[in-house]
């Protein structure tokens, strides 16, 4: 069977849960005697239409396409976005060379809907994990512009400041409004579109991108969520109930090494992930900072470059502590090294967490989380031994980690046997394989 996976990003330029659970589809795939590709995207930094198009390569044994373009000298940056017909043509011409029997979109974000086009009208069984929530969020997190949670768009409309805000679209309206006053005039520049009215041709997109994708993904064969949590949210969000299938995953084995705490080290506390706001590094920093009476050890991992702003303020915080160290990137080869290590791991996000592998890696080993009462963690990690505590909520993520101090529960820890695996999701979602080809697995 031959198996072309999409997704967003992938290694070596990127590292993140997505990338390592298409990596694990694909390696799986070859081990079990199939062939498996991955298409994927690159946004170049370049404007002129010759640098852009396919590049192939290699990674780990996986035949790589990664898709060179720049979504802001498009035509039509606000459409691009989600339905983009130059990445269509490309992934076309490359279905016509690798011929899949099957296409897993593991993520559309950046190549867009338009992808699974081509897909589609030849007649080749298409299937989506549903990683996070961009099909229903342009930002993917459904946190608004001001890092408010969002529970999906209340109208066609709704995203225009939060796009404004990611994208730079829309940049003529009046965005300085509420949203109640922005609706009217917002209306009126829609229906008043037209070549030659930017505007409302970039409002005209905004208010398709939601339909598009929903139909889009209804004439997929099979819309796999990770979480309980994450189906209810698309259910909400108008697609059927009965068209998502649950599948959870979880760390892979060689992920999940077990160990117990070294005597005589202090306890060491671990934040793993991007270093990005709403993965809240800074919340943890900031509770530490009140609790300077705290032996501990804190390593925080994810990428320290390029630089930015949050970057640079995580870096002023772990400056002025003693206690923390800020590690950098990471290889997914070294996670059951890190994990091994750790006493708690702290989950502080401030978005809807849709099943991180961290905190199933971390519930199977027995370490102690300490995770806000956000998206599907709590669903996630039964409590106790997890402990939970208000999203954003600095003074209330320190009194948690003092509670697990006090209570000594990072000394032992109770594995957690019946948390699945990447080897028991990856086994479910092949036997979709066999079932939407006809193809034995």
């Amino acid at each position: 069977m031959r198996i072309l996976y999409l997704t967003h990003q992938y290694f070596p330029r990127h590292v993140g849960g997505t990338e390592v659970y298409t990596h694990a589809l694909a390696q799986r795939a070859r081990r079990a005697g199939h062939e498996a590709a991955v298409v994927t995207y690159h946004e170049s930094a370049s404007a002129n239409p010759r640098r852009f198009g396919p590049y192939g390569r290699w990674h780990d044994g996986i035949r790589v396409w990664e898709l060179h373009y720049n979504l802001q000298v498009s035509p039509e940056p606000a459409r691009y976005e989600f339905h983009n017909p130059v990445i269509a043509g490309w992934i076309a011409d490359l279905l016509d060379d690798l011929r899949p029997d099957l296409v897993h979109a593991t993520h559309l974000m950046k190549l867009s809907g338009a992808a699974i086009e081509p897909c589609l009208a030849r007649g080749i069984p298409v299937m989506v994990t549903l990683t996070d929530f961009w099909a229903i969020c342009p930002r993917h997190t459904l946190l608004r512009w001001n890092e408010v949670v969002c529970d999906g768009p209340g109208h066609r409309l709704d995203c225009v400041r939060c796009v404004h805000a990611t994208h730079g679209f829309a940049s003529t309206a009046p965005l300085h409004l509420s949203d109640i006053e922005l609706i009217p005039g917002l209306y009126r520049s829609l229906r008043a579109s037209s070549p030659d009215n930017r505007l409302g041709g970039e409002l005209r997109a905004m208010a398709d991108r939601n339909p598009y994708l929903r139909t889009l993904l209804g004439k997929v064969r099979a819309r796999i969520a990770l979480s309980g949590f994450q189906k209810k949210f698309y259910v909400a969000n108008g697609f059927p109930e009965d068209s998502i299938q649950v599948i959870p995953h979880g760390p892979a084995e060689e992920d999940v090494v077990r160990t117990g705490h070294r005597p005589g080290r202090l306890p060491r506390v671990v934040f793993i992930g991007a270093l990005v706001p709403q993965k809240g590094a800074h919340i943890l920093l900031e509770a530490l900072a009140r609790a300077p009476e705290l032996s501990i050890e804190c390593r925080i991992y994810g990428p320290m470059k390029p630089r930015t702003e949050y970057r640079d303020r995580l870096r002023s915080l772990g400056s002025n502590d003693r206690r923390v160290r800020l590690t950098g990137e990471f290889q997914p080869r070294d996670l059951s090294r890190i994990l091994s290590e750790a006493d708690i791991v702290v989950i502080p996000s401030t978005w809807h967490e849709n099943a991180p592998f961290i905190a199933k890696a971390a519930r199977r080993l027995g370490i102690p989380v300490l995770a806000s009462r956000v998206g599907s963690l709590e669903e996630s990690l039964p409590s106790p031994p997890a402990k939970f505590f208000r999203a954003g909520d600095a003074h209330d993520l320190q009194a948690g980690l003092v509670a697990i101090l006090d209570e000594s529960a990072w000394l032992h820890r109770v594995p957690d046997l019946t948390t699945p695996t990447l080897e028991e999701h990856a086994q479910k979602i092949f036997e979709i394989y066999a079932r939407e080809t006809g193809q034995p697995w």
